[in-house]
């Protein structure tokens, strides 16, 4: 038997496209979103991740892929990155400050902007600098011994990407009068 052969039979299984999928994976985000409210709650966007990218679904709803595209790194892997915001359903220590409307109004204008937004323009090189900044300045508030470790090779590009499209989009969503700490932003890459 082939490589190729073995290799295909041991693949996971892909979940098929379905409504039900996503509200499954919108209401593991919101399980697993923290007590305490955060500036930019992207963490959540390792278990969605995990969960879109790992089984190989594509489908943020049943019409078609969520918004996204490809970044080769330096090292030369290929990474697919996708990105979608959902409502959450968080517990805010002093109430939640917006109306379910709000939420969903947010939510709305940043996937249209997420659907819409060109991927290739961001400038790699100037991302990993602003990302680079924007790390050493939430490590630099930390004890040595409770830092995370800084990020390197493929890793550090791909966070640099998502960090560049969460700057834009917030800044877009300001501009519009609207608060980006109203929605979750789920943030996924796999890199093969």
């Amino acid at each position: 038997m082939e490589l190729d052969d073995l290799l295909t039979r041991a693949a996971p299984r892909v979940a098929p496209r379905t409504d039900e999928l996503l509200a499954e994976l919108r209401a593991m985000a919101r399980a697993a979103e923290p007590v305490s409210r955060r500036r930019r709650r992207v963490a959540v966007a390792g278990v969605v991740a995990a969960a879109l990218l790992g089984t190989g679904v594509a489908a943020a709803t049943g019409a078609g892929p969520l918004p996204g595209g490809w970044l080769t790194t330096s090292h030369g892997s290929q990474c697919r990155f996708e990105y979608f915001a959902v409502t959450p359903r968080e517990v805010f220590p002093d109430g939640n400050p917006f109306t379910a409307e709000q939420q969903q109004a947010v939510a709305d204008e940043a996937n249209a902007w997420l659907a819409s937004f060109d991927f290739d323009s961001i400038d790699e090189g100037q991302a990993i600098q602003e990302w680079q900044v924007a790390e050493a300045a939430a490590r630099s508030g930390v004890a040595p011994d409770e830092r995370q470790p800084k990020l390197h090779g493929d890793e550090l590009e791909v966070q640099a990407l998502n960090y560049a499209v969460w700057q834009r989009l917030a800044a877009h969503l300001t501009a519009a009068g609207l608060d980006p700490d109203a929605i979750d932003i789920g943030m996924g890459s796999r890199c093969d």
